[in-house]
C-alpha cells in the first residue's frame, strides 16, 4: 500500500512521462522543448503574457473515493472498539491537461502529443513509477520517492474522462482565468494505508467443524396468558426439544427446564419470583455444545432461537396492613415480586384508584405504601393492585369475587 505521499507521487510520475516524451519530439515543436507544469491554471501565466513559453499543464482538480474499494477492510474495529484492521483510503484522481502557447497551432500539437503519451501509458508499470520517482532529486520533490506507490496492490490506470461543455465552462469559471485547450483524465486507484498498529487475535489452536440440521424452534402459544408469580408457564409449538436448551424470559432471564418437562411440542417451566410484574416475552433458545467429548468440559453457545411470544405476569398480594385502615392513613401492601421505581403502580379499592404510593426499602422492593385520602368513603372494598397494566387476581367464591378485601374506617 501507499503512503499519504501517493497523490503527489502520481502527479510527479505523470509529469515525468510527459516531460520525457515531449523532449523526444521537440523537433516537431519548432526545436524547443515545452515546459510541463503541475500548477493551478490561474498561476501558469504571469500577469504579462508577452513571450510566454510553450507549456503543457497537468492540474489535479478533483479527488474522489473509489467505489470499488471504499468498503474493503471493514469493520475496522471489534465490539470493544479495538482496531483490528486498517482499511485503505482508496482514491480516484481527476486531472485536466491544458496547453499554452502563443504560436499558432503549437498548443494543439502539444495537447495531441500529451494525449498520445497518456493513451499509450494506459497502465503505469511499477518499474516506470520507480524510475520517474527516482529522477526527483531536489527538495521538496525528492520526498515523493518514499510514497511506496510502486508497491501498492492495484496498478495505476489512466483513462480519458468526457466532460460536457457546461462542466468545462464551470471549471474554467472557477479558475478565474482564460480558457485553454483542455482534456480531462481519470486516474485510478490510489490506495493509502495507515501505519497504525492493529489488534491481532491469537492463532487458531484447533479447528472444529460441526454439521447440524436446520431445526428452528417455533412457539405457537403459551398457557396461561395471565400468570401469577411462581406459576408454571406452558410453551406450545414444534421443534422445541434439543439436547441443550434454555427458556429466555424478557430477553435476559434464562431458565433451564427439567428433562421431564420437555418434549418436541411442549415445554413447561416454573417462573422465578425475581421477575418483575408486567408484559413479558418468552423465547426458546437451543444451545450447541462445542466440546462434545466426555473428557472435555461443555462449551455451550447459542444456536437457534424461536420466535418471541408475550404473556402477562400478574402482581400477587401477599399481605395487607393494617386492616381496617382509617382515612388519611397509610395502607401497606407486601407483594411477591419486586417493584422498581420505573414501574407504574395503582391501588384499586373497588372501582376507585389510588396512585399516591411509596416504595419502602432497598429497590427493587416488595413493600408498597399507599396514602388513603381523607375524604375516602368508608366501607369494605375489594383490593386490586395494577402494575404496568397487569392486575392482581381476585378470588372468586360462590359466583362472585370475595377476596382480598380491606375496610376503610372513618
Amino acid at each position: 500500500m501507499s503512503t499519504a505521499l501517493a497523490i503527489g507521487a502520481v502527479t510527479a510520475v505523470l509529469r515525468g512521462i510527459l516531460t520525457n516524451r515531449l523532449a523526444s519530439v521537440s523537433g516537431n515543436l519548432g526545436g524547443s522543448t515545452p515546459d510541463v507544469s503541475v500548477l493551478p491554471p490561474d498561476t501558469v501565466l504571469a500577469s504579462n503574457e508577452v513571450n510566454v513559453p510553450d507549456t503543457l499543464n497537468l492540474f489535479l482538480y478533483r479527488v474522489m473515493p473509489n467505489v470499488g474499494w471504499r468498503n474493503i477492510g471493514y469493520p475496522a474495529r471489534d465490539s470493544q472498539g479495538e482496531r483490528v484492521s486498517c482499511p485503505p483510503l482508496a482514491l480516484d484522481l481527476h486531472y485536466l491537461l491544458s496547453a499554452y502557447s502563443q504560436v499558432p497551432f503549437r498548443a494543439e500539437v502539444m495537447l495531441g502529443y500529451g494525449m498520445q503519451v497518456l493513451h499509450e501509458a494506459g497502465v503505469l508499470p511499477r518499474e516506470l513509477i520507480s524510475a520517474r520517482l527516482s529522477d526527483l532529486v531536489n527538495f521538496p520533490e525528492n520526498i515523493l520517492a518514499a510514497s511506496t506507490l510502486a508497491e501498492q496492490i492495484e496498478m495505476i490506470k489512466i483513462t480519458p474522462e468526457g466532460l460536457s461543455t457546461e462542466e468545462i465552462s464551470k471549471l474554467w469559471s472557477a479558475f478565474q482565468t482564460n480558457y485553454r485547450p483542455t482534456v480531462a483524465y481519470h486516474v485510478s486507484v490510489v490506495l493509502i494505508e495507515s501505519d497504525r498498529t492493529t489488534r491481532s487475535a491469537l492463532p487458531v489452536r484447533e479447528s472444529q467443524v460441526f454439521v447440524m440440521p436446520l431445526k428452528r424452534p417455533v412457539i405457537n402459544a403459551v398457557q396461561p396468558q395471565l400468570i401469577n408469580p411462581s406459576g408454571t408457564l406452558t410453551i406450545q409449538g414444534y421443534n422445541l426439544q434439543a439436547d441443550e436448551l434454555r427458556v429466555r424470559i424478557n430477553g435476559d432471564t434464562q431458565i433451564a427446564p427439567t428433562a421431564d418437562n420437555i418434549n418436541d411440542t411442549e415445554i413447561s417451566v416454573e417462573l422465578p419470583n425475581t421477575l418483575q410484574t408486567g408484559v413479558k416475552t418468552v423465547q426458546v433458545v437451543h444451545y450447541i455444545n462445542y466440546e462434545p467429548n466426555d473428557e472435555d468440559p461443555a462449551d455451550l453457545r447459542e444456536g437457534f432461537e424461536s420466535n418471541t411470544v408475550s404473556f402477562i405476569l400478574r402482581p400477587e398480594i401477599f399481605s395487607i396492613n393494617p386492616d381496617p385502615v382509617a382515612q388519611n392513613q397509610s395502607l401497606t401492601l407486601t407483594v411477591v415480586t419486586p417493584v422498581s421505581e420505573r414501574q407504574q403502580v395503582q391501588l384499586l379499592l373497588g372501582d376507585q384508584s389510588i396512585s399516591n404510593f411509596q416504595l419502602v426499602g432497598a429497590l427493587p422492593t416488595t413493600t408498597l405504601t399507599f396514602d388513603i385520602p381523607a375524604d375516602f368513603t368508608p366501607g369494605e372494598y375489594l383490593v386490586r393492585l395494577r402494575i404496568d397494566g397487569a392486575e392482581s387476581e381476585l378470588q372468586p367464591e360462590t359466583g362472585s369475587y370475595s377476596a382480598p378485601t380491606v375496610t376503610v374506617s372513618p
